[in-house]
């Protein structure tokens, strides 16, 4: 089959696609401002978990400002600093390994799929072993990270867990679903899903892109979606499957898909996730036939209104940019470079209160060890 490519590869990249608990992106001062102030109230208090939460937050930080190595290395040394507690709690335990959940995921992110499947595939080794992790940003000493039989097995599931969702979206991201669902099915923590999540998604994709679209369709239709935006996903793929197959999706088809994301209610917290949602539908229509240009400019519209980087990042990276006017692209072009997000480097105050806030917080986090 020849592979996808246009407005259909553009969808495919999107996907899977499920709302995931993720930062915004305000500007970049308030940012740091927050950063810089949790880190003193953690070492004030003295609480190792506040400090841990400010590390994961400067991981995310330095990887957005293009830092991404430096971003690997703080989280493996925010994995040391509770490791050096060992043996530790299943919660504390988790809470040593949550900081490569997130390298992973940024990984991901930044599109080094090879890279995230073999942190996730070291990592795991380890645990399976009780031996320290090999990684490239140096060794992480996970031997006797417990040393209760009932507490492994649950870091064990923990971790599973994460890395299966992990290495299902590498593989998803290199094209690989036929992989990337066999992943979903026998890595170690993968487990049935009701609804559409994540591993029924690429179920659904790798039926389609490997010829079978009317068994693609066939799954869809035996899924019962538990949320609206579930709904959303379930009306996309079903074009998704139609465009694959090389059928024509009628009208009704599209106009039941706008009409289904009309009934979801913004989330809040995550205007990204609304972002991404709504990219999944312009690049649907334009992929379909139907005019999407009206579309992206809506998205601007509100993407502006949330002052979210992320969002307006998303925007000017999509294809359909070049068709808006020079006042929204200057808007959006504003709201990145305010998040830090742009090409431009950071003030050098603003460098050296993120490193003043990882400061604390690791010698906060080291001191309660």
């Amino acid at each position: 089959m020849t592979p996808p490519h246009g407005p259909v590869a553009d969808l495919l990249a999107r996907l899977p696609l499920t709302p995931r608990t993720r930062w915004a992106a305000p500007p970049l001062h308030q940012r740091v401002t927050d950063l810089h102030a949790r880190a003193r109230r953690a070492s004030r208090g003295k609480s190792a978990t506040t400090a841990g939460t400010v590390l994961h937050q400067a991981a995310v930080l330095l990887a957005d400002l293009g830092r991404l190595p430096q971003a690997l290395e703080l989280s493996a040394e925010h994995t040391r600093l509770w490791a050096a507690r060992r043996p530790l709690s299943a919660e504390t335990a988790r809470q040593a390994l949550a900081p490569q959940s997130t390298a992973a995921a940024l990984l991901v992110r930044a599109r080094r799929a090879e890279d995230a499947l073999a942190l996730c595939a070291e990592i795991t080794r380890a645990l399976a072993e009780d031996d320290a992790a090999a990684l490239p940003h140096g060794p992480l000493p996970l031997a006797r990270i417990t040393d209760d039989d009932g507490d492994r097995e649950n870091v064990g599931n923990w971790w599973a867990a994460a890395q299966a969702e992990h290495g299902a979206r590498a593989l998803a991201l290199q094209g690989h679903w036929e992989q990337a669902h066999l992943h979903t099915k026998t890595a170690r923590g993968a487990s049935p899903q009701s609804g559409l999540l994540y591993a029924r998604q690429i179920a659904v994709i790798a039926m389609a892109v490997q010829g079978h679209p009317d068994l693609a369709r066939h799954l869809i239709d035996d899924t019962r979606p538990t949320t609206p935006w579930e709904r959303v996903v379930a009306e996309v793929l079903r074009v998704l499957c139609a465009l694959i197959g090389q059928d024509t999706p009628d009208e009704q088809m599209l106009d039941r898909m706008f009409t289904t994301h009309d009934a979801i209610t913004p989330r809040s917290r995550d205007p990204l996730w609304d972002t991404e949602l709504w990219l999944a539908l312009v690049d649907t229509a334009a992929a379909a036939g139907r005019p999407a240009c009206g579309l992206h400019r809506y998205a601007a519209d509100w993407v502006k209104r949330s002052g979210d980087g992320y969002s307006a990042a998303a925007l000017l990276e999509h294809r359909l940019a070049q068709h808006l006017d020079e006042k929204n692209r200057d808007a959006l072009t504003r709201l990145t470079d305010a998040a830090g997000l742009g090409t431009k480097p950071p003030p050098a105050r603003t460098e050296r209160r993120i490193d003043e806030a990882i400061g604390l917080a690791t010698a906060t986090l080291a001191a309660a060890t």
